[in-house]
């Protein structure tokens, strides 16, 4: 009696404490990925539209973004004139990665402290999650904003102040991402079946007339925003109906190129969140009023995120990340299953609680500390050349210098055209048109620097041709306005594509002799030119030289050919 009583003591207080060590351990490696991971092609893309918030443009009126606004207004406030800032931005996804957590450890609080911790550390060690919700991108926003309101929902009934501040949650995960509005539906059509319910019923809500004042509350600024910015109609326009041709038309693929990996590379978890699923399945159908219990919720929800995953065009890994976190929110209901049927075991005490913690650790062994592996390895290589390219970007241009990428990887500086990238889509349906209209679009902005991205050699191929004729290599990812000249008896043409400073490369080219630009000897390697095009004649003995845009640093330097770009990548 004394053991079985000893062990009924500790065992709580035992059992927090080893899933506390373990949140803490986990969430120490969400940070270090965080901190030190490589930033996907995307991340770039939704830094640069946070910057131009933070410079007073606005999405869809001032540049093109088939994206809900949200994450870009709320970004605008942490970014800078410093490409490198984008730091700040992974620091503000942690945020959203805590938030995402303590929704998921809420929803689970009534399995116990210890289980409900199980939850977090799933989030934290399941790769694939971890990975993309650690990002700067739109659905973990979205995610975190929505799982917070589905936590808000235990225990149910809910109360007047939870029912509002859940029904503003939810409308402003709406405003972060269309996909919310398609994998958060049940909880519309199972909140109506609640409100139709008669009195006397058990409901979900004590009363639904709150979660529609904080939905609409939040409706009534977000209508505000745009009848103030006459950004309305384009937001219209660009995240409605050309996203809907693009959803439509985009070069799609099955569900299983990145669905089968995540589910492989976590299968532990993924155990434990079907055992939990049953088991919240078995509790509803046991259940005297399933319509009033916020697990029907989850689990509609949870069927129709992995729906939209699935049955999307082109199903990319970031798509899966609101159904790997509702499967998350299950893991403590499969861990207290096998928990329940070990102690429900006739041995003595002492060996039970043996047992358990031994089951404990090999949990952790296959699931968190795999996951834990997994996400150390994306840390080789880590960001650290991304970085160090930004401040080469930052050191060779002004932050008024407009530069020319296809997916806004030089983060705080002006794009070129209206639109700064373009995807699969774009690339095919304007293959004929972009090699016109974006060196028309380089020309008009002065643009003098270009960064090589992952989707470069997408591009059309005349428009690749432009680009490498007017572009030469500082290094292997950032190229500088500039031409090559082969020595000839013949007139060249160089065009200047903004009145600047500009050099001869090599020096010997100018010193030597026999180097005219408009019939006037240059005998200096840096020179001033007018904008347009200049006639540029040589008479020495150099076979090739190169004219160049002279950076904002003033230093000379030798463009670098052959290098293979390493900046940018898809994932």
């Amino acid at each position: 009696m004394s053991s079985k009583s000893n062990a009924g003591r500790w065992a709580p207080a035992s059992g927090i404490a080893a899933a506390g060590v373990g949140a803490l351990a986990s969430w120490a490696c969400v940070v270090r990925l965080s901190s030190f991971k490589r930033f996907s092609i995307d991340e770039f893309q939704y830094a640069h539209a946070a910057w131009l918030v933070s410079h007073g443009q606005l999405p869809y009126r001032d540049f093109f973004e088939f994206h809900f606004p949200l994450p870009y207004l709320s970004y605008s406030l942490f970014v800078d004139d410093t490409p490198a800032s984008i730091a700040r931005l992974r620091l503000v996804m942690l945020a959203f990665f805590a938030l995402t957590s303590f929704a998921l450890y809420r929803i689970n609080r009534r399995e116990g402290v210890a289980f409900a911790l199980t939850a977090p550390i799933a989030a934290a060690t399941s790769a694939p999650f971890a990975l993309f919700a650690t990002e700067i991108r739109p659905d973990a926003v979205a995610f975190a904003l929505f799982a917070s309101a589905l936590s808000l929902l235990y225990p149910a009934p809910v109360s007047t102040r939870r029912a509002a501040a859940a029904g503003a949650l939810w409308a402003l995960s709406l405003f972060a991402t269309q996909k919310a509005l398609i994998y958060s539906a049940p909880l519309a059509a199972l909140l109506l079946g609640n409100a139709l319910l008669g009195r006397g019923r058990p409901r979900l809500l004590r009363s639904w007339p709150p979660l529609l004042l904080g939905a609409f509350g939040v409706l009534l600024l977000i209508t505000s925003y745009f009848a103030v910015t006459h950004s309305g109609g384009a937001w219209f326009q660009q995240t409605l109906v050309w996203a809907f041709f693009h959803e439509r038309n985009y070069p799609g693929f099955s569900w299983t190129v990145y669905g089968v990996p995540a589910f492989e590379s976590a299968w532990p978890l993924f155990a434990l969140a079907v055992l939990g699923v049953l088991r919240a399945v078995a509790r509803l159908k046991r259940s005297a009023a399933p319509l009033a219990d916020p697990d029907l919720a989850l689990l509609l929800v949870l069927a129709s995120a992995l729906f939209s995953f699935g049955f999307a065009r082109a199903p990319f890994p970031y798509a899966l990340l609101p159904a790997l976190g509702l499967l998350c929110a299950f893991v403590p209901r499969g861990v207290a299953v096998i928990f329940g049927v070990l102690r429900s075991i006739p041995i003595a005490p002492p060996i039970t609680w043996l047992g358990l913690a031994l089951l404990a650790l090999a949990l952790w062994l296959v699931g968190p500390r795999a996951g834990m592996t997994e996400e150390n390895a994306k840390l080789s290589p880590d960001n650290g050349y991304q970085y160090a390219i930004l401040a080469e970007l930052a050191r060779l241009t002004s932050p008024t210098d407009p530069v020319y990428d296809n997916s806004g990887g030089f983060v705080a500086r002006p794009h070129v055209g209206f639109r700064f990238y373009t995807s699969a889509l774009d690339r095919q349906v304007e293959a004929a048109t972009l090699p016109n209209t974006v060196p028309r679009a380089i020309a008009e902005a002065g643009c003098t620097a270009l960064l090589l991205d992952a989707r470069f050699g997408g591009l059309p191929p005349l428009l690749i041709r432009y680009l490498t004729q007017h572009f030469q290599p500082y290094n292997a990812d950032l190229w500088l306005w500039g031409q090559r000249f082969s020595a000839s008896p013949a007139a060249a043409s160089f065009v200047a594509v903004r009145e600047a400073d500009y050099f001869v490369e090599p020096e010997a080219v100018a010193t030597g002799g026999g180097l005219s630009i408009d019939g006037q000897a240059i005998s200096s390697a840096v020179f001033h030119l007018r904008r347009g095009a200049h006639q540029v004649e040589y008479a020495g003995g150099v076979h090739q030289f190169s004219i160049l845009w002279l950076p904002r640093d003033r230093q000379l330097y030798r463009p670098k050919y052959g290098l293979s770009p390493r900046f940018s990548s898809i994932f």
